[in-house]
């Protein structure tokens, strides 16, 4: 569950301050949705606020239960740590025990051995596992998806596609990505963000035809090159922290 009180927000966007929410009271029950958009790199700092990674202007955003960071993004994970090392810290920062932790990393992973090197001399293919491998250890209330999740037809992807249904069951789930299918596959209804205003459509497959997952011109030419070059093969951690 999600509030949001008397919401406005003015971030920079692309290197200009935009108006991104304008007083928005809103009420997000228990649900999946896709976060949608007339104007698509508005989506990422409307995530941060969701995720209370970035203080809004002016408002509040509360949250019953715990909300993940946003999983798909580039993170920390080209840091120069080990992949036991970063287990460590999850389970430090999420009170998890470190054995079982590193035991489910262990189970998930196609191979385990990288577990003791260091993430930057990591195939970006495993470096991809491991990060939505993390995203699954800890358990989150409100999970947020900011880029694409794994669909390719193998043991992992199966796997953690398994995992993941069974994490989100009966929690809130957010996702802003430019893969529909995706999008029709995990949500169910959809949150509209257009000129400030911020709500709640129920008709998921009408939103995204009116509000399509990406929009390709100038003002949007880089945005989508850079969700293009992860799709072609660069690194998408999904850590945010």
């Amino acid at each position: 569950m999600i509030r949001i009180e008397h919401l406005t927000d003015c971030p920079f966007v692309s290197g200009q301050r935009r108006k991104l929410l304008s007083d928005v009271n809103l009420f997000v029950p228990t649900g999946r949705y896709a976060l949608l958009s007339s104007t698509p790199q508005f989506r990422k700092p409307v995530i941060d606020l969701l995720g209370g990674t970035r203080p809004p202007l002016r408002g509040t955003v509360t949250t019953v239960g715990r909300s993940s960071w946003p999983l798909g993004r580039k993170g920390f994970l080209r840091a120069r740590v080990t992949g036991y090392q970063m287990i460590r810290l999850i389970a430090s920062l999420y009170h998890l025990d470190v054995g079982l932790a590193e035991e489910f990393i262990i189970d998930i992973l196609d191979d385990p051995s990288l577990l003791r090197e260091r993430l930057d001399h990591w195939p970006v293919i495993a470096t991809q596992e491991f990060s939505y491998a993390l995203a699954i250890l800890p358990s989150f209330d409100i999970y947020l998806i900011d880029g694409f999740m794994p669909r390719n037809a193998t043991r992992f992807s199966r796997l953690w596609q398994a995992l993941f249904e069974e994490r989100t069951a009966g929690k809130t789930l957010i996702f802003s990505g430019i893969r529909e299918g995706q999008i029709s596959d995990y949500c169910l209804s959809a949150l509209i963000l257009d000129n400030g205003a911020l709500w709640i459509e129920n008709d998921l497959e009408q939103a995204i035809r009116k509000y399509p997952t990406t929009r390709v011109g100038d003002e949007f030419a880089s945005d989508v090159g850079e969700f293009q070059s992860s799709l072609d093969g660069g690194l998408d951690d999904g850590l945010g922290l």
